[in-house]
């Protein structure tokens, strides 16, 4: 068993990953369905490139938006995706986090759905919307890349000393945009502890 590096994989702990890793990514049995999950002023940036994107597979994507000015959205591409619960969301506050779990809320109602994207106005798909979905297909494990307190920049060791109920060994950073899966999307719901920042 070697790692993505090359490095050849020798302790127990490193196997028992290895093992976790390939049953994590057993082919999923349903075609995946996405959903796109857009954190906007108003509409997004390149619409005609959207609209491509989506047209082929448009069965298998929901589009919900959580627009700082709803009105932006009238005869865009995101017309009617708007949800109902929306938060006056402020660049670099909680505010964001919390119109997130809203986003994120609002599609698990939906239950064929599998997979959520985080996404801004300014994002535009690189890759075939079928490629995507394939590789869900096969490997359906959520995507984001985060950091322990260990490795955390000096602004944020300054949030988590203003969350002192949060234990140390508890923090995690971890960009803004993220896809997860539904087990994933549940858990990350299934508390809201925005209220502490």
């Amino acid at each position: 068993a070697y790692g993505k590096t090359g490095v050849q994989r020798t302790n127990l702990k490193s196997i028992e990953s290895l093992l976790t890793e390939q049953v994590a990514s057993e082919v999923v049995t349903s075609p995946p369905k996405l959903a796109l999950l857009i954190l906007t002023r108003g509409n997004v940036r390149s619409p005609d490139i959207w609209k491509e994107w989506v047209a082929p597979e448009s069965d298998r994507i929901s589009i919900f938006s959580h627009p700082k000015e709803p009105d932006k959205l009238k005869g865009g591409f995101l017309e009617g995706t708007d949800i109902a619960e929306t938060f006056d969301t402020q660049w670099g506050e909680v505010s964001l986090v919390k119109a997130s779990l809203a986003l994120l809320r609002a599609a698990l109602r939906d239950p064929e759905l599998t997979h959520f994207a985080l996404l801004s106005e300014s994002c535009v798909p690189i890759q075939p919307l079928s490629r995507i979905l394939l590789r869900l297909q096969h490997d359906g494990r959520p995507r984001f890349n985060s950091s322990d307190q260990e490795r955390a920049n000096p602004e944020f060791q300054s949030r988590m000393q203003q969350a002192p109920e949060i234990p140390n060994g508890c923090w995690r950073f971890h960009q803004q945009w993220w896809l997860l899966d539904r087990s994933a999307a549940v858990m990350a719901t299934r508390r809201d502890y925005t209220s502490k920042f």
